[in-house]
């Protein structure tokens, strides 16, 4: 191995795959479902952080009476269907992470997008270069960086931190949306 650190956990959204696009087009799609006015996408990639249900409950705070389990179901299943024609790698990215794991370096996603979703981008947009992917489970805490944010400050403007795990010592990146 060539380098002191034994693993790169990355953030996916906004990190590895740029997905405001899908993000704000099956938002609006929810919408339109729901007869909600659609959003801009520059107002709906504004609320997202946090995972889906947060975007939900972001997007409809003016609108009265709506079902916001209604909608997170309705998107849950849209998105499924269309996150991967709707999102693509970030320029350089497939390189980069070439690079890291011709290191020796292991990969993994961390990342609070819904478990399902996560995995089927990685499996069709960056195929072979993750050892892992982890995205959200119901009931299962949220992804490092989420529970970083909300538990000290100052993370929001770190854009790689070092760690010791099990492991060894391993870098984690991630993109910010505060």
């Amino acid at each position: 191995m060539n380098t002191k650190y034994k693993m790169a956990i990355f953030d996916l959204d906004g990190t590895v795959l740029d997905t405001i696009y899908g993000l704000a087009f099956s938002m609006n799609a929810t919408r339109r479902e729901f007869n909600l006015p659609e959003q801009p996408q520059d107002k709906v990639q504004a609320m997202v952080g946090n995972g889906i249900r947060k975007l939900i409950e972001r997007s409809t705070a003016d609108d009265k009476d709506v079902d916001r389990g209604a909608l997170y179901d309705y998107f849950m299943s849209y998105y499924g269907e269309h996150c991967v024609e709707l999102t693509k790698p970030y320029d350089g990215i497939i390189d980069m992470l070439k690079c890291v794991r011709n290191s020796g370096m292991k990969t993994c996603i961390s990342t609070n997008k819904p478990d399902a979703p996560a995995k089927d981008l990685i499996d069709s947009l960056l195929p072979d270069l993750f050892d892992y992917v982890q995205g959200q489970i119901d009931g299962i805490p949220l992804s490092f960086r989420h529970r970083s944010l909300k538990e000290t400050q100052g993370f929001s403007s770190i854009t790689a931190l070092k760690f010791i795990s099990p492991y060894g010592i391993c870098l984690i990146f991630y993109t910010p949306f505060l």
